[in-house]
């Protein structure tokens, strides 16, 4: 018990580091979507030490929690953090975040047993206890080092036969914070991280939404994709889908917000909302790698941006839409699964 105690503290140091980092939100940002890029930058901070200690073999789930116990008493003592306050909420912001949470509360009440349902939410799911019992992320061979591979041993489809020990298959970020999970909460906050996340993913693309279109509009176009089958069932496995999706749109939404104005008064468009954006979208490469597809065509968008403040920038960064498009051509030729 105290273990898995200890083991929860880097779930709620994540919006306290996210929030820190990101400064002042306010201006271009509804505030409905601030607790989505809180969560989306503390878990990219919190993703080094995580991932470091495993490739270390020195993870241990209870001391990145603990950590994250004495990361938020030291920000709170230091006065970085104020008090928490409840945001102003308008009748559309309230009808996506209820609809939101009832498709959120559908998925957790039927989630899918990962060990049974699939190879691939298998496998993370395998690989996440895996990691929360041994710290590491690769696999030792049953047999001494110093021996060879026994004729005839097939390994399971999940596992490569590397040297010096096998490697799994997929990213290692997303079985870590499942790993975490899996250590502070058990099977069943394993099974039910993806519709935690789901929440503030579908709110931040909702804020997304709003800067385009009405605001009516994007909660009812938000309420019918929470309650899409596809992104229902998405969210009751263990798959890397929900996380890439979280941090995409938050990027997504930090770039068109500081792209928003090309001079922004003083304290509303913050310099760093650029930066913590290549980085979210960056990241999203480490949880699928089809995430690439979205860097040629964020390029694009900050070249259009750079046309109208810079024409020439512009045309040398985006060349008339050539290059995001080679890019992505490219990326599909490398891994032919992308569509």
């Amino acid at each position: 018990m105290i273990a898995a105690i200890a083991g929860a503290g880097v779930f709620f140091a994540v919006p306290v580091v996210g929030r820190v980092a990101l400064g002042p939100l306010r201006g271009l940002l509804p505030a409905i979507a601030r607790p989505s890029l809180w969560v989306a930058v503390g878990a990219a901070i919190w993703s080094a030490p995580l991932l470091g200690s495993l490739a270390l073999g020195i993870y241990r789930p209870e001391y990145i929690g603990a950590a994250g116990w004495l990361t938020i008493v030291v920000l709170v003592a230091a006065g970085r953090v104020g008090r928490p306050r409840l945001p102003r909420l308008s009748g559309a912001d309230r009808f996506a975040l209820i609809g939101i949470l009832l498709a959120a509360l559908l998925a957790a009440a039927f989630t899918a047993d990962p060990f049974t349902t699939g190879t691939d939410m298998g496998t993370y799911a395998s690989h996440a206890v895996y990691m929360a019992n041994h710290g590491r992320l690769d696999v030792p061979y049953p047999w001494p080092l110093h021996e060879s591979v026994p004729p005839g041993f097939i390994a399971p489809g999940n596992l490569y036969l590397t040297q010096p020990a096998m490697t799994v298959r997929f990213s290692n970020l997303w079985p870590a914070w499942l790993a975490q999970t899996y250590a502070a909460t058990g099977y069943e906050g394993l099974a039910r991280l993806n519709v935690v996340i789901g929440v503030f993913s579908l709110l931040a693309v909702y804020a997304l939404a709003r800067r385009f279109v009405n605001a009516r509009l994007a909660a009812l176009v938000i309420v019918f994709l929470a309650f899409n089958p596809a992104q229902i069932w998405t969210a009751r496995q263990t798959l890397s889908e929900i996380p890439t999706q979280l941090v995409i749109w938050c990027g997504l939404l930090l770039l068109t917000a500081y792209l928003g104005k090309a001079r922004p008064p003083p304290g509303q468009t913050q310099p760093r909302w650029g930066l913590w954006a290549g980085i979210l979208i960056g990241l999203s490469a480490l949880l699928r790698i089809d995430a690439l597809l979205v860097v040629p065509r964020a390029l694009e968008c900050a070249a259009s941006h750079s046309r109208q403040s810079a024409p020439r920038l512009g045309r040398r960064v985006s060349g008339r839409g050539a290059g995001p498009t080679g890019i992505t051509r490219l990326l599909r030729g490398f891994q032919p699964s992308i569509r």
